[in-house]
């Protein structure tokens, strides 16, 4: 199996990824077109949102991968990598 990890956003970090989304070059526009978890799955369909307005890829094994935009990709990384309750290291 592929190996997961589960989080708890709180309201205020999923409105600043959403945020995030709208104002990055790279996820504004995917961000609008990108169809709900709840709409009908097509394979063909790479991105989709959550039902908390998350942004999702599927990588080639049809995987959903977070999207993080760019305002946030130091932060995460930082918390990461610096939390001692994270094993990154």
């Amino acid at each position: 199996p592929v190996p997961t990890l589960h989080v708890n956003f709180s309201k205020a970090l999923i409105e600043r990824f959403i945020t995030g989304y709208q104002n990055d070059p790279q996820f504004a526009k995917i961000y609008l077109s990108s169809p709900t978890a709840t709409d009908r799955w097509d394979p063909n369909q790479r991105f989709f949102k959550e039902t908390n307005g998350l942004l999702y890829f599927r990588d080639a094994d049809y995987v959903a991968r977070l999207c993080v935009p760019r305002s946030l990709r130091w932060e995460i990384i930082k918390e990461a990598h610096e939390n001692p309750m994270e094993a990154t290291h």
